[in-house]
């Protein structure tokens, strides 16, 4: 597909990604397995794992104005190969807007790029672990770039990245008997206690019900409690 997308260079596309989410704009670079379009405000880079369709753009009310600016993370900036994973590190440390669960956004900073999970600092969610495989869109900003003047140094509250798994299997097994949110609390019995982790699939003990068998490959973004644990 990617061969097919770079013959689309310049061309304003509208997109459909996972979850029925609709995106719009130019198609200004194209990697091994990622997109990047300019929508007339952001550079959104995205993994063409959640690319569902692909239309051309021909309502001339709709017309995307050239950027001003170039990309902060581009196929020329970066030696060798073009890929999600390589992007995801270049954005370590910049302030960023990603998509996991349905059209909310996640503001906040990469710390971490893992095996197949990134480490995410929210203000509002604080330390999230994201799969590399759920991400429908990133927007990387400049090191410059925040809302308000807010310090991202006033929220990473774990910035002892090296010690962590280096894979999502592994960080769930080491949570064992720890408190934690699954998909951010999408389904409140996906809170609680994990009481085991194997074949695929992790026990999470909720307050006052039965114990729930997650299956590990549709776990989004974890967040886990290292206050609480038995």
């Amino acid at each position: 597909m990617i061969s097919t997308l770079k013959g689309l260079l310049n061309e304003t596309v509208n997109i459909e990604v996972t979850g029925k989410m609709h995106l719009q704009g130019t198609i200004i670079d194209t990697g091994s397995d990622t997109l990047v379009i300019f929508d007339g405000n952001d550079y959104k880079y995205i993994p063409v794992l959640h690319i569902q369709n692909l239309t051309f753009n021909t309502d001339s009310e709709c017309e995307i104005e050239d950027p001003s600016e170039s990309p902060c993370i581009d196929s020329e900036s970066i030696d060798g190969e073009f890929s999600l994973r390589r992007i995801l590190m270049q954005a370590v440390n910049m302030f960023t807007e990603i998509s996991v669960i349905g059209e909310q956004s996640l503001y906040g900073y990469i710390s971490s790029v893992k095996d197949n999970y990134i480490v995410f600092h929210s203000p509002i969610y604080k330390t999230l672990y994201i799969m590399i495989d759920h991400l429908k869109w990133l927007i990387p900003h400049p090191d410059n770039a925040w809302v308000n003047g807010f310090n991202h140094k006033n929220f990473l509250d774990n910035p002892a990245d090296t010690k962590l798994a280096s894979s999502f299997e592994k960080l769930i097994t080491d949570a064992k008997g720890k408190f934690v949110v699954v998909n951010m609390g999408e389904s409140m019995n996906c809170i609680g206690e994990i009481q085991s982790s194997k074949e695929g699939f992790i026990e999470i003990q909720p307050a006052r019900a039965r114990s729930l068998y997650v299956n590990m490959h549709h776990i989004k973004t974890l967040q886990i409690d290292n206050n609480v644990s038995h």
